[in-house]
């Protein structure tokens, strides 16, 4: 359950772990496995694709041994999609109240106490958005 509770809350799984594929295709998790020459029944022959898990996309392969055709071609197609995820949403995690205020207050004691105006404009940087995310998640007691 916690594998699948993770796994739920990505936005592409990468994973050469067959088990942990089937879990996200079964989930509908956008998710790339690598695979080997001669891979199980299950991901059948010569298919980039999965006629049971329509999230999961195969990157086989292309001869015995070729690791490294594998990755790079995940490597090359994994660029664009990062490239859209920095101009898209931010990453959400979603924590306890009790951790955001945790946060909050980590985040105003560096920012008292630093000098280095470089780290200081990253501590606020970071504070700003906790804090915006606590007055949007948080009712007031």
């Amino acid at each position: 359950m916690d594998t699948a509770a993770v796994l739920t809350n990505l936005d592409l799984f990468v994973t050469s772990d067959t088990a942990a594929a089937h879990l996200a295709g079964a989930l509908g998790v956008p998710t790339w496995l690598a695979t080997s020459w001669t891979a199980d029944w299950r991901w059948l022959e010569r298919r980039p694709d999965s006629p049971w898990y329509p999230s999961l996309r195969l990157f086989r392969q292309e001869g015995p041994g070729d690791w490294d055709g594998v990755f790079r071609r995940m490597a090359d197609e994994l660029g664009p999609v990062l490239e859209e995820t920095r101009r898209g949403r931010p990453i959400v995690v979603e924590v306890a109240a009790g951790e955001l205020v945790d946060k909050l207050t980590i985040l105003e004691i560096k920012a008292a106490r630093l000098r280095d105006e470089s780290r200081l404009r990253h501590v606020r940087d970071e504070l700003a958005a906790v804090q915006a995310a606590y007055v949007r998640s948080v009712e007031p007691s």
